[in-house]
């Protein structure tokens, strides 16, 4: 489990109640999946954008 991975189940164990229905739980591990990929492409962006010296978080702190 990455550090991100933590973050998003802190988030969701603080946003979404114990209800222990089926229904909330299954929403529950769409919504962590789908945090997931989402955080994979991100970290795919990332590496490539750094292969190619075009890192976005880069040129911004580069600006300011």
């Amino acid at each position: 489990m990455t550090a991100a991975d933590c973050k998003a189940l802190q988030i969701l164990k603080v946003k979404t109640p114990n209800t222990g229905s089926i229904e909330a739980q299954i929403n529950q591990k769409r919504l962590i999946r789908s945090i997931m990929e989402v955080e994979k492409r991100r970290g795919k962006r990332q590496k490539e954008a750094q292969e190619q010296g075009t890192d976005p978080k880069s040129k911004q702190s580069e600006e300011s």
